[in-house]
């Protein structure tokens, strides 16, 4: 390299270089034809502008390799091609020429070397050695490739994106991050806003633990969800029967508010606390008690399908006969035939009911208990006294209230009922049959909705669950009202103490003996023992106004005793503590049980996977033990006995089945 920086030729200067006769021949070949003194080809660009290097060893000027970039990456790829095609031209004439030496002569010798040499005019391969200012005596060999006639590529700057790509992308996402955790923030605050603003509470989970008496009187009036058809009929019996709700309640009969429901949303409106209570003709079935979660009172009507029309053929229809007089009976379906006459036979259950939420049982005591004062009016033969009506401030304490005050301020329940040409099973009960047995529905529709029946059963820290822990029922019999002169097998005892081994062969898959039995002489001492937990359920107790406020429940009476409309009723059922709802209606359905087979027959009894899947049989233990009513009751009463109001009420004879539960006198 000269001091300038011009390139010089190695072979004049070094003979030790290596060299090759191509060069030679490329040199002396060109040395004639080359008229320009620079040993470079000088490129411009189509505005004049020179780019790239003016000698082999030069930096190419206005170049920067990291920030540009050829534009034409075909056109490279074909030149590459081109370069390859010319070396590979190049090595064959090389090898045909050695091969041909001696055979070809001086003038074909020219022509090949013509030939070369133009093949070579693509490309010119020189080792230069590099002599640095300081005379180095290292050696570099440099190859240079000279191309001619090739497509010139204009390189073009890259742009800002281009070259910082990395940061732009690492920016981006730490902003993507803080717009998402920005997102969430508002997100859990708007939906905390929502749940702040909320006013009405929703069905379950949600759980408002204000009492519903404290809720009502504090509002000043009572919700009851009715048919919407009834909200504007003020003669209606089910209005009146809200009324009676609220002057026992309120103390005003006339501070109620209507709420309007349908068969498709009257649940929901309960659940969400809409409405107080439902008085829409809903029948008491023990699948909507369990499976819904509601309470249901004494049925206010007793409702069902019966022959309506030609008294004849009332008749011929009732006794299914079709012959003689009545070859011409036609049977239609309808409803408001009632102007031609109604049968006092009815053919289904239909026990309509006050419905209340079964979290707040001391609410459904006191609406149980105001239908119960509406029977006691007609018993006692009470009629509505606007003088006696609100004659006492009303209290906060649920088993204090005035419940006359529904019969002073409303009516008694012959005053308020709709038809009392067609009462049927709705009058007052006069010592007749009386045993019931409330339609139990679908209790089996857990195993097709739940087949691992995970959400049906005992809950655990339950009584029940306790039960089956111990794998032992403790249960009290009160003797304290019963005959001294009866034994353990005989009359109400024997039948108490029957009624424990029942309930025991229904919770131990028909182990009767798994009972601890436990006589008690007193009321209050069983009461107690109820309470504290010595017992789990109690017999042999009558169903009383002020134990039901005490914090028990009572099944479906097992046994009434004899006695006319006007005296107290005297009705011996279960008691269980309202801690364990589901408990309480697995006693009664136990009770139910031994009705139901006496009315359908043993075998008729359901399955009742409602409970759970181990006391999914349990009904059907319960009477494998008892069989019966009918049979528990002529074990202890004797064959011939007088059953009185202890026989079935059908309700095809319509029987009178209304009467007052003691404690309201």
């Amino acid at each position: 390299m000269a001091e300038d920086g011009s390139i010089q030729s190695s072979f004049a200067a070094d003979e030790d270089a290596p060299q090759s006769p191509l060069f030679e021949e490329a040199d002396s070949d060109n040395s004639g034809n080359n008229n320009n003194d620079d040993s470079t080809k000088q490129r411009q660009t189509s505005s004049g502008t020179a780019i790239g290097a003016t000698q082999v060893n030069e930096r190419a000027a206005n170049l920067y390799t990291r920030q540009y970039r050829g534009r034409n990456r075909v056109s490279q790829r074909i030149r590459a091609r081109q370069e390859r095609a010319a070396r590979r031209e190049a090595a064959a004439a090389m090898s045909a020429a050695n091969n041909n030496d001696e055979e070809v002569g001086t003038s074909d010798n020219n022509t090949q070397n013509e030939d070369r040499r133009a093949s070579l005019t693509q490309m010119v391969r020189a080792s230069v050695r590099t002599v640095s200012q300081r005379r180095s005596s290292v050696d570099t060999v440099v190859t240079a490739t000279l191309v001619e006639d090739a497509e010139i590529v204009m390189a073009t700057e890259m742009g800002f994106c281009e070259r910082n790509w990395k940061r732009i992308v690492a920016i981006m996402v730490v902003v993507l991050v803080l717009l998402a955790l920005l997102l969430g923030l508002f997100v859990n605050k708007y939906e905390s806003a929502i749940i702040q603003e909320q006013v009405e509470p929703t069905a379950s989970p949600t759980f408002d633990s204000t009492p519903t008496l404290q809720t009502v009187q504090e509002r000043g009036f009572i919700r009851c969800g009715m048919n919407y058809k009834l909200t504007n009929d003020r003669k209606s019996f089910r209005l009146q029967l809200c009324r009676a709700v609220a002057a026992v309640v309120v103390g005003d009969a006339n501070s109620y508010e209507l709420v309007p429901i349908t068969l498709g949303t009257r649940w929901d409106v309960l659940n969400e606390h809409k409405a107080d209570l439902l008085i829409g003709a809903d029948t008491h079935t023990i699948q909507r008690e369990i499976g819904r979660g509601f309470t249901f009172s004494t049925p206010y009507n007793y409702d069902g399908i019966a022959y309506a029309g030609n008294k004849t053929y009332r008749e011929c229809a009732e006794a299914r006969q079709r012959y003689g007089e009545s070859s011409e009976l036609t049977i239609l379906l309808g409803f408001g035939l009632s102007k031609y006459g109604v049968g006092d036979t009815l053919f289904t259950k239909d026990p309509h009911a006050f419905v209340t939420r079964n979290n707040d049982r001391e609410f459904s005591d006191v609406v149980n208990w105001v239908l119960h004062a509406l029977f006691f009016g007609e018993e006692q033969g009470l009629r509505q006294n606007a003088t006696e009506c609100n004659s006492t401030k009303v209290t906060p304490v649920a088993s204090e209230l005035n419940y006359l005050d529904a019969v002073y301020c409303v009516g008694s329940y012959a005053e308020l009922y709709d038809f009392p040409d067609y009462r049927r099973m709705n009058r007052i009960n006069n010592g007749t049959k009386m045993l019931f047995a409330t339609p139990f529905g679908d209790l089996d529709f857990a195993i097709n909705k739940d087949p691992d029946l995970t959400e049906f059963g005992p809950q655990p820290d339950s009584t029940f669950a306790e039960i089956l822990d111990n794998s032992i029922l403790n249960c009290g019999i009160v003797t304290e009202t019963l005959d001294v002169n009866e034994t353990e097998s005989e009359g109400i005892v024997g039948m108490s103490t029957d009624y424990c081994r029942t309930l025991a062969a229904a919770i131990f898959y028909g182990n009767y003996k798994a009972v601890n039995l436990l006589n008690f002489s007193s009321t209050d001492e069983a009461y107690l023992a109820l309470q504290n937990g010595t017992v789990d359920v109690l017999t042999g107790t009558v169903v009383n106004k002020a134990r039901d406020f005490g914090g028990n429940d009572f099944s479906t009476p097992y046994y009434y005793e004899s006695g006319t409309g006007r005296e107290p009723l005297i009705a011996y059922a279960f008691a269980t503590r309202e801690d364990d709802i589901l408990f309480t209606s697995f006693v009664n359905c136990v009770v139910l049980a031994t009705i139901y087979a006496e009315e359908r027959g043993i075998n008729q009894v359901p399955l009742a996977s409602i409970f759970g899947e181990d006391l999914r049989w349990s009904l059907r233990d319960a009477v494998s033990y008892s069989n019966s009513y009918d049979d528990l009751y002529s074990k202890h009463f004797g064959l011939d006995s007088d059953r009185g109001r202890n026989e079935l009420n059908r309700m095809v004879e319509s029987t009178p089945q209304l009467h007052s539960l003691s404690g309201l006198n």
